[in-house]
């Protein structure tokens, strides 16, 4: 049973549907207008970036910003990318090494469900960047960028209908 409704609110028109969820009861799912959710996931990923924890920062003398992040545009509220976002034990020449192999094979094992995938990372904090840059050529929906473009490429982003 689907059928929508459309309701005032003071945030704006939101979209509801009627349906029932996988135990056959009737729920009633809100969805906020397009811009709406765009603005609240630029600002959510934006702090995610900007974070610097104060206290933590100086307590343990540690960064707490992200050195490698993963922002997947998803057609269904599925996470499929988990624990897949995986550095391997050690260091090359000083330098972290991300599971590349890994996180390839479940970006191609869930690639139907994924509208747009960004890989951003401190490139000079990585040893196998090249490798990682390499293994995503050619897919389309899969972008591989330093951090600086990733930041550039949030206050673009645009969600599917």
């Amino acid at each position: 049973m689907k059928e929508k409704i459309w309701r005032l609110n003071i945030d704006g028109v939101h979209e509801a549907k009627k349906e029932r969820d996988i135990t056959g009861k009737d729920v009633t799912l809100y969805l906020l207008p397009k811009e709406e959710r765009e603005r609240r996931l630029k600002a959510l990923l934006e702090a995610i970036m900007q974070y610097h924890g104060g206290a933590k920062l100086s307590n343990f003398f540690t960064k707490v910003y992200p050195e490698v992040m993963v922002v997947a545009l998803l057609k269904r509220k599925i996470p499929v990318i988990g624990d897949a976002l995986r550095v391997k034990p050690g260091y090359v020449d000083g330098k972290l090494v991300l599971d590349v192999d890994l996180l390839k094979e479940t970006i191609e094992t869930f690639e139907d469900n994924i509208e747009k995938l960004y890989v951003g990372l401190f490139e000079n904090r990585f040893a196998n960047v090249e490798e990682l840059k390499k293994a995503f050529e050619g897919m389309k929906k899969v972008e591989v960028l330093s951090m600086r473009e990733l930041r550039e490429r949030i206050q673009n982003i645009e969600l599917g209908g």
